[in-house]
């Protein structure tokens, strides 16, 4: 890996890291707001568990990435620049993506977004065999994703998905 690029993952991984913490603190703070249900008699209901859940491994997650980084120093190096080509795709990808919600089946628009990051982020350069692995790996996480995800959603935390 060259300086350059060891600096941007510093830097990448540094920014995340407090995205991460930022974003799971907010949705922890929203999910401590939501109600209990308890003074309804339901002793199982909480809708902040989930969403909870998620917001305390995305705080410890980010807290991690950004320890790990801040301890380990960047690369030395002159130039520096973030790649804002992969990131202002991601952000298209993702704002299409919201922008569908209600219009196209759910099911349908998430496979479709799972297929479209792996057309545009995945490397499919190399041996054939290892093009064949990583497609049957993404055939795995699109399969997961569209079909396993809303079901779980749907029956078992019982929300009602777009």
């Amino acid at each position: 890996m060259s300086e350059l690029n060891g600096r941007r993952l510093h830097a990448a991984d540094l920014a995340t890291g407090s995205i991460l913490i930022v974003l799971g603190a907010g949705m922890l703070a929203a999910s401590l707001a939501m109600p209990t249900y308890a003074d309804r008699g339901t002793v199982l209901t909480a809708p902040a568990i989930f969403p909870g859940f998620i917001a305390v491994v995305l705080l410890l997650l980010g807290a991690l990435l950004a320890l790990r980084t801040v301890r380990r120093p960047a690369p030395a190096s002159s130039a520096d620049g973030l790649a804002w080509r992969p990131m202002l795709t991601g952000l298209g990808l993702m704002t299409v993506t919201i922008a569908l919600i209600g219009h196209i089946d759910f099911r349908l628009l998430l496979a479709g977004f799972c297929v479209a990051f792996a057309a545009l982020f995945v490397s499919w350069r190399g041996p054939r065999e290892e093009i064949v692995r990583r497609a049957a790996a993404f055939a795995l996480v699109i399969l997961v994703v569209a079909v396993l995800v809303p079901m779980t959603f749907q029956h078992v935390f019982l929300i009602r998905l777009p």
